[in-house]
């Protein structure tokens, strides 16, 4: 007898491209604060996704943090 259990929940696995500001702050070892000025100020390049800043891996090469050491989410 087969099992047709279906749960419907289907997750889709974050991007190991993009960064949250909590990602931000770890990496960084900066405080909440200070992640959230260099965003809006734009000295780290981000986007906004539905209100939430969302941080490209490969811009915090530019900010002078190698991605090799960016472990991903």
């Amino acid at each position: 007898m087969k099992d047709h259990t279906y749960s419907g929940a289907r997750t889709q696995e974050p991007s190991a491209s993009f960064l949250t500001p909590k990602d931000l702050q770890r990496e960084l070892q900066i405080g909440e604060k200070l992640a959230y000025r260099l965003l809006k100020s734009g000295e780290i390049p981000s986007i906004r996704v539905g209100g939430v800043y969302r941080i490209r891996r490969s811009q915090l090469e530019a900010f002078g943090v190698p991605t090799e050491f960016v472990k991903p989410a």
